[in-house]
């Protein structure tokens, strides 16, 4: 999992490879662990690039988590604006 920039004002382009048609539960937490920003969507292609946008979050740390299939990935991004 990529996320870029980071930090960031709030938009960030997200990178990872799939299966093609896998199902993608995208959430952002921050780090008292309630939920920001949730997202389900399928993937069109294996190489996924997805934007989010947390602008009009507080400044702060959030940590991005991506499921597909078996796997869980996690990136802590840092907005700032």
């Amino acid at each position: 999992l990529v996320v870029s920039p980071n930090p960031s004002d709030g938009i960030y382009s997200l990178s990872f490879s799939t299966v093609a048609g896998s199902r993608v539960a995208l959430m952002v937490t921050n780090l008292g662990g309630s939920v920001v920003l949730k997202q389900d969507f399928q993937a069109v292609s294996g190489n996924v690039n997805h934007v989010i946008n947390l602008k009009g979050k507080p400044d702060g740390e959030y940590l991005v988590t991506v499921v597909f299939g078996n796997k869980k990935l996690t990136k802590k991004v840092i907005k700032i604006e």
